[in-house]
């Protein structure tokens, strides 16, 4: 069973917290498409946004957020394809399955699919979570899920 259900009332305790940085120049890649992913990030967030994990229940990134498309008002933003960055509908929002790996590490859950990025696109931008320790996604065929 999928978890659906939400609470978006403020829960009483943090168990942890992260800040990610939502801006960084990569080589030579347009600025346009990392200011487009605070935009497929704000979309994407909606989705997930109050989720509650359930016992028995498992989230999963891509059942929730969906295909992103224009018509739900994702634009293109960097995405990674073979290695290579580039322009995508909804590049970048890899960046909030990241940070939900990231707390899920920190937590009692528990990771039932997940994949890591293949490429780093920020080698040496004032790293702070180490290479490796990311959850990429992409519609229908890499998910990040994870259960209680």
């Amino acid at each position: 069973m999928y978890s659906e259900r939400r609470q978006l009332d403020k829960l009483l305790y943090n168990v942890k917290s992260h800040n990610s940085v939502l801006i960084r120049k990569l080589g030579e890649s347009e600025m346009y498409l990392q200011y487009n992913k605070i935009k497929n990030l704000e979309i994407a967030i909606k989705a997930i946004n109050g989720i509650v994990i359930m016992p028995g229940e498992t989230f999963s990134f891509c059942r929730l957020v969906g295909l992103p498309t224009r018509r739900k008002g994702y634009v293109e933003g960097m995405e990674i394809s073979q290695g290579i960055p580039r322009p995508g509908i909804g590049g970048g929002i890899c960046q909030i399955s990241n940070l939900l790996y990231w707390l899920v590490l920190h937590s009692d859950l528990t990771v039932t699919e997940r994949s890591h990025h293949g490429y780093d696109p920020f080698p040496d931008n004032n790293r702070v979570l180490p290479f490796g320790s990311g959850a990429t996604v992409f519609y229908n065929y890499i998910d990040l899920q994870v259960c209680f």
